[in-house]
């Protein structure tokens, strides 16, 4: 999932990342320039390398 939002006027949108395991809950945020396709591919592998570990 990854979504963008502005908040006050003199702050970036921004993208938000989450991904979730069994005890963690990761949350990525980067500037809207971003490519979210990328956030999210960082997200996953983070969660697929906690998952791997059995957290």
């Amino acid at each position: 999932m990854a979504i963008g939002k502005t908040i006050g006027s003199s702050q970036e949108p921004r993208v938000l990342a989450i991904g979730k395991t069994k005890t963690y809950l990761i949350v990525a945020v980067a500037l809207v320039s971003t490519d979210k396709g990328k956030v999210r591919k960082e997200v996953q592998w983070i969660v697929d390398h906690i998952t791997g570990e059995g957290y």
